[in-house]
């Protein structure tokens, strides 16, 4: 029974997560109601509170879906990059950005930033914090991979250059995130030309 009990759970989480995205995107964050959301699921409002206290909790647990979904899709680049380290890079971060906006727009991102600021001790907050931090360690794995071909050199560490590299294409994410006008074409130019000038110490001599 508990085995059921949890897929059904699950099955209505995903659920409730599908009736808020749908909601988000057709009438805003900020308009969306959780009545509607609960309507939407067939559920009681009561029972949609339950599983999650405030909108902010819902939005913020679809970003966790999504960047679940963007390790996801990062495994196969870190299992067979590109043999250049910029370019094995920047065909990570191109998965990564595309996925990211996958199922949320600039908008609906802002204000997901914002809960997570707001509330970042919540549940979902900490389950984004955990999928960053998965998500610097792809980074690191790549970094790996990259120095047993020998296109990196040794004395590298793989986690310095995880962190250093995540905060440079999450800091562009960012940017884009900020910038209606900042297509993810012009996302990617600009972060090419930042790896490019800060990923000299990744070539081997």
């Amino acid at each position: 029974m508990t085995g059921l009990r949890a897929r059904q759970k699950a099955k209505r989480e995903a659920r409730i997560l599908d009736a808020a995205l749908s909601n988000f995107r057709a009438n805003g964050f900020e308009a969306a109601r959780m009545e509607q959301i609960a309507e939407s699921a067939e559920l009681s409002t009561g029972t949609l509170y339950n599983y999650f206290p405030t909108k902010g909790d819902l939005l913020v647990a679809i970003v966790v879906l999504e960047t679940a979904d963007t390790l996801t899709a990062g495994v196969d680049i870190v299992e067979n990059p590109p043999e250049d380290a910029t370019e094995a890079l920047m065909a990570l971060a191109k998965v990564w950005y595309r996925h990211s906006f996958r199922l949320l727009d600039k908008a609906l991102w802002r204000h997901a930033f914002a809960m997570m600021i707001e509330r970042p001790e919540a549940p979902a907050s900490l389950r984004f914090a955990r999928n960053d931090a998965k998500l610097r360690s792809q980074i690191a794995d790549l970094i790996t991979v990259l120095q047993k071909r020998g296109v990196v050199p040794d004395a590298v560490d793989p986690q310095d250059a995880g962190l250093c590299l995540f905060n440079l294409i999450d800091r562009s994410f960012m940017a884009c995130v900020t910038d209606d006008s900042m297509s993810i074409e012009c996302l990617l130019d600009m972060l090419s030309r930042q790896i490019s000038l800060t990923s000299f110490g990744l070539r081997g001599s």
